[in-house]
């Protein structure tokens, strides 16, 4: 009877514990094609969506990390840019959707020598259909794509996931030990 309630009590805990897990930290790749010559940007982005809206949003610290990276051509030199040596926002709905399918989604992150802006956010013409990308260098005429921005989650553990492997695991045990009883 008390290896009953021990057990009980552990899958209540596990219950409990699932149902009151919190945002977890969340990383995605991204790629923009379109550009001259074949140049793409690639890059990454992690955050976590604390208030549970739906949507990452830097201007609510939800985003951890930014980096892009431009391939280059002959308009523009390849270049890197990150969170921690840029002037940077992103905003990305979470609907699996690409970035810029919404007017308030975008990427926008520069330092003095380059940029890059994508989606309906900082351009606005994304929604037309029209430019959803730009890279720029410093007294260069800006390349710019129509293609929107391609977001991939990467795989990331979930502790609910376990959560929920080992309640099961515990209710196998607790039915395999109550049939050898019975």
């Amino acid at each position: 009877m008390i290896t009953k309630r021990i057990i009980c009590a552990v899958a209540g805990l596990l219950i409990w514990a699932v149902s009151a897990a919190e945002a977890m930290p969340m990383a995605f790749n991204f790629t923009q094609s379109g550009f001259s010559e074949g140049a793409v940007v690639t890059g990454t982005f992690v955050g976590e969506d604390i208030d549970m809206n739906g949507q990452l949003s830097s201007f609510d610290g939800e985003i951890v990390s930014l980096t892009v990276a431009f391939s280059g051509n002959s308009l523009i030199p390849a270049f890197n840019l990150d969170s921690s040596g840029s002037i940077w926002d992103l905003v990305y709905d979470l609907d699996n959707g690409p970035l810029g399918d919404d007017p308030a989604e975008g990427i926008q992150i520069f330092n003095l020598a380059f940029s890059y802006q994508a989606g309906a956010g900082p351009l606005e013409s994304c929604l037309d259909p029209g430019v959803c990308g730009a890279v720029g260098a410093i007294e260069v005429s800006p390349d710019t794509t129509l293609a929107h921005v391609t977001v991939t989650p990467t795989a990331t553990s979930e502790p609910a996931t376990a959560l929920c492997l080992g309640a099961g695991f515990l209710g196998l045990v607790w039915n395999h030990r109550r049939k050898a009883y019975a």
